[in-house]
């Protein structure tokens, strides 16, 4: 953290000299340096910090759709199925009705 803070320093001072050779009434003091990095740093973290707050938001909303899409993957699943049962005994039911139509027609099937 240290470490972070004398580099931002020294980088901060490497980009004010440049400047201040350009324009020598503009120098800052070490103070007033620090001062304006600290400030930027906090800006920083706020921006941050609202950052997560809005993905963790955002995380959340997703996992609640997620669960929501899962359950009515699940009861769609359940219809399908029943309505699958009902196929199969439509079917057969057909299959009974035409055999029955055909053993009462006879002889009378080619009339028709």
């Amino acid at each position: 953290m240290k470490m972070l803070k004398l580099f931002t320093l020294a980088s901060t001072l490497i980009l004010t000299s440049s400047l201040t050779s350009a324009n020598a009434a503009a120098t800052l003091s070490l103070d007033e340096l620090l001062k304006q990095v600290s400030k930027g740093r906090a800006a920083d973290s706020k921006v941050n910090k609202q950052r997560e707050k809005k993905f963790l938001a955002e995380k959340n909303n997703q996992q609640k759709l997620l669960k929501e899409i899962k359950v009515k993957q699940v009861n769609l699943e359940k219809q399908s199925a029943l309505m699958e049962k009902q196929f199969d005994v439509n079917e057969e039911n057909i299959t009974k009705q035409t055999e029955l139509l055909k053993i009462r027609l006879g002889s009378l099937k080619e009339l028709f």
